[in-house]
């Protein structure tokens, strides 16, 4: 879950960066988990670690009962720009 959660924030730096901007844009998160109740704290933990404390996106967390090619945890994200 950790190592999941990880890559999908390394994607989105590297998504950031190509576009010129930084984690303070994103706005809003939805995270997809297989076994929500069970996995959500370990989530959490590089959740709170990737933003900026004063700029924590909004977030919503559903649960999945399957996600692609075996993943425990999806997101997506939306950015703002002006």
């Amino acid at each position: 879950m950790e190592k999941q959660t990880k890559k999908i924030f390394a994607n989105l730096e590297t998504i950031l960066q190509a576009a010129h901007l930084g984690r303070e844009n994103v706005v809003a998160v939805r995270v997809y988990l297989v076994e929500a109740q069970r996995l959500l704290e370990r989530m959490n933990s590089a959740y709170v670690g990737f933003f900026p404390p004063d700029r924590m996106p909004a977030r919503s967390v559903i649960g999945a009962s399957y996600l692609t090619r075996g993943a425990q945890v999806e997101m997506d994200f939306v950015l703002h720009h002006e």
